[in-house]
C-alpha cells in the first residue's frame, strides 16, 4: 500500500462555517467520483472555549482487480459556538470557531490477495518495484 498523505492541514479556517454543508460536500464528492463513503469517526465534546468536533470520512474505490484507491478527509474543529446569522434574508444557525481539514490518499495493490503465491508473487514484486 502506498500512502499519499499530506502531513499538514490543507485548509485552516477561523470564522463562521456550517458543518452540515461540509459533510454534504464531502459525501457528494465521493458519490460523484464513485467512492464508497464511510464516516469513520464522529466525536463531539466540550473544550475550554467551546464545542470541539473530530470527523473522519473514508472513500474507497476498486479501480481494477489489482488496484484499489482510497481517500481520507479529516476535519477537526474547536472553540466552536453556535451563532445566528442572516442568510438570504432568513435567520440561520451556523458555527463560529476554528477548523482544519486534511486530505490524504492511498493506493492499495493486490487488494484481493490473488498475487501472493508462487510465480505470481515474484511477478508482483517485480511489477511493484518497476512501478515505484
Amino acid at each position: 500500500m502506498v500512502n499519499l498523505h499530506s502531513p499538514i492541514p490543507l485548509i485552516k479556517y477561523d470564522g463562521i462555517f456550517d458543518i452540515d454543508i461540509i459533510h454534504s460536500l464531502v459525501k457528494e464528492f465521493m458519490k460523484n467520483e464513485d467512492f464508497d463513503f464511510e464516516e469513520k469517526t464522529y466525536k463531539q465534546g466540550r473544550g475550554t472555549f467551546g464545542e470541539e468536533y473530530e470527523l473522519e470520512w473514508i472513500g474507497t474505490r476498486e479501480e481494477t482487480d489489482y488496484f484499489k484507491t482510497g481517500i481520507k478527509v479529516k476535519m477537526h474543529t474547536w472553540d466552536c459556538e453556535p451563532v445566528e446569522i442572516l442568510e438570504k434574508g432568513k435567520k440561520a444557525i451556523k458555527m463560529k470557531g476554528r477548523l482544519t481539514i486534511e486530505i490524504s490518499g492511498e493506493v492499495e495493490t493486490d487488494w484481493q490477495k490473488k498475487w501472493n503465491k508462487g510465480i505470481s508473487k515474484t511477478i508482483k514484486k517485480m511489477y511493484e518495484y518497476i512501478a515505484k
